[in-house]
């Protein structure tokens, strides 16, 4: 799959073919760098309620590492963030908010920028993960490929970073 640039060059859309786990599969995929925040959105297939999922959005960038993940579960079917460093150390991050819609399918990760360290740019890359009683199944919902590539650079409205080869999606920094 093409990322689709858009032409503030702001945000990555990416289309999915469905998966054989409708759960799981994720149909669009979108990514925002913003003025004050990294927003990502993903719309599934069939998104339902009383399973255990991770939702996990990582940014690498011109600062430290950071991940955010929304957990869905039987007794939190709204989620639950966090935000954690490479070392898988919790970050406080009160500005970290997500939602899950399960009529819409859609489940969207909003990380404020100050929280990842104000960067000048962003390259992000999602994954979604279904935990079940005998195994743990993820998806990729950048591209067909098995584990998560990371998007181009995406800088927030007004900046402009230096065009970098390695910043397109699916090729390592």
């Amino acid at each position: 799959m093409r990322p689709y640039r858009d032409t503030t060059g702001a945000t990555t859309v990416v289309a999915m073919r469905t998966r054989a786990i409708t759960l799981l599969a994720t149909v669009l995929a979108t990514v925002r760098h913003g003025a004050d925040s990294v927003t990502a959105t993903l719309r599934f297939v069939d998104l339902r309620a009383g399973h255990w999922q991770d939702f996990s959005l990582r940014v690498r960038s011109d600062r430290p590492f950071r991940r955010a993940i929304v957990t869905v579960d039987p007794a939190h079917p709204g989620g639950r963030d966090r935000l954690l460093d490479r070392a898988e150390h919790r970050l406080a991050c009160p500005g970290l908010h997500h939602d899950v819609d399960y009529a819409a399918d859609t489940v969207r990760i909003v990380l404020p920028r100050t929280c990842a360290g104000g960067p000048a740019w962003v390259r992000v890359a999602l994954a979604t993960y279904l935990f079940r009683t005998q195994d743990t199944i993820s998806d990729n919902p950048h591209d067909d490929g098995p584990v998560p590539s990371y998007t181009r650079r995406l800088e927030p409205p007004g900046q402009r970073g230096r065009p970098s080869e390695a910043a397109q999606a699916g090729q390592a920094p």
